[in-house]
């Protein structure tokens, strides 16, 4: 990775966490060609016009695991030229993601590549996630039983 190549991703996750977009800004002296990113549980992904879109695993009939990585690539004498940026989108599963923040990998067209990490991406929810709402509805069941019971106890006749 040459010093020179620099990208900055502004964006992330909307208020539902299922739709992700990103402007991806070139801050170098030649155009970005590429732009590869892993995702859980991705269900579509687009990039700018007449890019080509190409993703592993997303989530289909038959798809094995959640992981996988999308990829942009730019036509031939095309990119995000110095100065400019791209709009990128990614559609997730509405369940079993949160957002994360991982590493995505620009290529620009002398062949260099940037590593920008921190971005915003969908990663898989953990166990707390997924258990911590139902945890908190069976206390509430708990406590309202409880009082159901006393109340039922102080009503009783002596």
């Amino acid at each position: 990775m040459a010093s020179d190549p620099k990208a900055r991703i502004e964006g992330g996750a909307d208020a539902t966490g299922h739709i992700y977009e990103w402007s991806v800004i070139n801050e170098s002296r030649t155009p970005i060609v590429q732009v590869k990113m892993h995702h859980h549980r991705a269900t579509l992904f687009f990039g700018p016009d007449e890019w080509k879109i190409e993703c592993e695993n997303l989530v289909n009939v038959g798809v094995s695991t959640p992981w996988g990585e999308c990829q942009a690539t730019a036509p031939t004498g095309g990119g995000i030229a110095p100065g400019r940026r791209g709009a990128f989108r990614m559609q997730c599963a509405p369940t079993g993601t949160t957002r994360g923040r991982g590493t995505v990998i620009i290529r620009f067209a002398d062949g260099t590549e940037a590593v920008v990490d921190g971005v915003e991406l969908p990663r898989p929810e953990s166990t707390g996630d997924r258990y911590i709402p139902l945890l908190g509805l069976g206390v509430i069941a708990g406590i309202y039983a409880i009082i159901h019971a006393a109340r039922r106890n102080r009503a009783k006749p002596s």
